[in-house]
């Protein structure tokens, strides 16, 4: 239940209260009638504006739980769990304030929770510093302050490792090292498609593919790739000093790159509706033939002034019959010649 009770309106603990002006208490039971009403509807950044507002004109443990309350209605769990604690802390409490503050505090104490670090490093057993102070060998979990956190990696016999993170309260954050040997200056992966080719590096066989791992001093190789069946391939790999280079090979066949062979049915497909479309053309055509001529006869031999709607409407037949006619003529043709063309043009 919140506590509404305003300090202008109670004893404070201990009697230690100075007595305030009618005007300031007036003013703090305003704002805490506000604060009230905002918190009821659920309006909390307002009601902790006001409370805090309240208390600052007349400081009370009453209006401080209030202060608590809503900064826990807001997520803020820090604020929140050092403000009722503050309360608790305060002498000759009323008991109505005390439970109200303590269960506050039992509520938001559990979700205070400090972050927790990860730290994994390969190969393990490296010793972990967090800001200065030893943690342990790696892999190591436990938890840390929050904030910004640098986290040191030492191992012997290869470079120390120095990262930042920013620790955030109830949650985990991760990190994964790897250690780079002193001796080497950096650090070759190479892989090929298909598995299982010889790898030669300036000459010396390094193995078969996948390769992972692979220690070298900085500089410039000269890499081969051989697997029987395929063509060799050679190529350059710089390596920089502290660098990872990954080299991912698609090895081509010795008779060059596979290619399917062009199917046939699409050539078949263009040629038979080629010839369908040729075909129904050739009907539209006739078809328009035969308008053009009834057309002339009916000129000739008609003399009847009702027979011009028959000639105008047999002329319009046979217009539309040969742009059909040309259409599918043409379409098919080219359909024919597409066809013919994919079965003869070499791949």
């Amino acid at each position: 239940m919140l506590l509404l009770l305003l300090a202008a309106l109670l004893p404070a603990p201990g009697g230690l209260a100075l007595a305030q002006p009618a005007d300031t208490e007036e003013e703090a039971r305003v704002l805490a009638k506000e604060a009230a009403k905002a918190f009821r509807d659920g309006d909390f950044h307002v009601a902790l504006a006001r409370f805090q507002a309240a208390n600052a004109l007349v400081p009370h443990p009453t209006l401080q739980v209030n202060i608590g309350r809503s900064f826990e209605k807001l997520g803020q769990w820090e604020n929140a769990l050092d403000a009722c604690r503050a309360v608790l802390a305060q002498p000759a409490l009323p008991e109505a304030t005390s439970k109200a503050a303590e269960e506050c505090v039992q509520r938001v104490a559990p979700k205070v929770v400090d972050p927790t670090l990860e730290v994994r490093s390969a190969p393990p057993g490296a010793a972990l510093m967090v800001d200065g102070q030893p943690k342990g060998p790696t892999p190591w979990k436990g938890t840390v302050e929050p904030g910004k956190r640098q986290i040191d990696v030492t191992l012997p016999g290869h470079r120390p490792i120095t990262r930042e993170i920013v620790a955030v309260r109830g949650k985990l954050e991760s990190l994964a090292v790897v250690m780079v040997p002193e001796a080497v200056g950096g650090v070759l992966a190479i892989r090929t498609v298909p598995p299982g080719a010889a790898l030669t590096l300036d000459g010396e066989e390094m193995g078969e593919s996948p390769l992972e791992g692979l220690g070298v001093k900085p500089g410039r190789y000269v890499l081969e790739v051989r697997k029987a069946g395929f063509r060799p391939v050679v190529m350059a790999v710089p390596v920089a000093d502290g660098e990872l280079v990954e080299r991912d090979i698609a090895l081509v066949p010795e008779g060059g790159p596979v290619v399917a062979a062009r199917p046939q049915w699409p050539a078949w497909v263009m040629m038979g509706t080629g010839i369908v479309a040729a075909g129904v053309g050739g009907v539209f055509g006739i078809q328009a033939i035969g308008n053009r001529q009834d057309a002339d006869k009916l000129a000739r031999t008609s003399t009847d002034p009702d027979s011009h709607r028959r000639y105008d409407d047999l002329v319009g037949e046979m217009e539309g019959n040969r742009t059909v006619a040309d259409v599918l003529v043409t379409s098919g043709s080219v359909l024919m010649l597409g066809g013919l063309t994919w079965l003869v043009w070499p791949e």
